[in-house]
């Protein structure tokens, strides 16, 4: 899936429904990129089908990938902060 955001660009990657890795513009990968991507409040997402053409390093359910994302996002509007290039 890409993901177009005012800031960049990201990607994630799927294998039987689960998030197996993320890269963005940051030249971030795995995890880092993923929770980078997760925490735009707004985007343009295009799905193409097929098997995922990069390596699996995310090992984690995508469940604790939303929900880091959203206590990052949380911690971020509490201290006044922007967890992303907003």
């Amino acid at each position: 899936m890409t993901v177009t955001h005012d800031s960049g660009r990201g990607y994630l990657y799927f294998k039987d429904g689960r998030i197996v890795n993320a890269v963005d513009d940051a030249r971030l990968e795995g995890e880092p990129a993923a929770w980078h991507v997760l925490t735009w409040r707004v985007g343009r997402f295009e799905f193409r089908p097929g098997a995922p053409g990069c390596d699996l390093l995310i090992e984690s359910t995508t469940e604790s990938l939303l929900l880091e994302a959203a206590r990052r996002m949380d911690e971020a509007s509490a201290g006044g902060e922007h967890p992303t290039h907003e």
